[in-house]
């Protein structure tokens, strides 16, 4: 498992923070999604929502896990 560190401002928005996550990996993942400290239903993060009414209003470090799809791309696009 990597570790992913960054610093936000709690007034970042989620999607925010899932577009750092693709810089990360090169632009080649899609359809992020987050939880708070796990990944059950309950703890998912709406993109829509600032950090702060995601429930990280004070100050500390939080461990956001993520999800994601890999971006298939064809080695040759031209043909034979």
């Amino acid at each position: 498992m990597e570790d992913f560190k960054e610093k936000f401002r709690s007034n970042a928005r989620v999607e925010e923070i899932i577009n750092k996550i693709i810089d990360h990996h090169d632009g080649a993942i899609k359809n992020v999604t987050l939880g708070l400290g796990g990944y059950k239903p309950e703890m998912m993060l709406d993109k829509d929502l600032t950090l702060e009414k995601s429930g990280m209003n004070t100050a500390g470090e939080y461990t956001i896990l993520y999800d994601y799809e890999p971006v298939s791309y064809p080695l040759l696009t031209t043909s034979v």
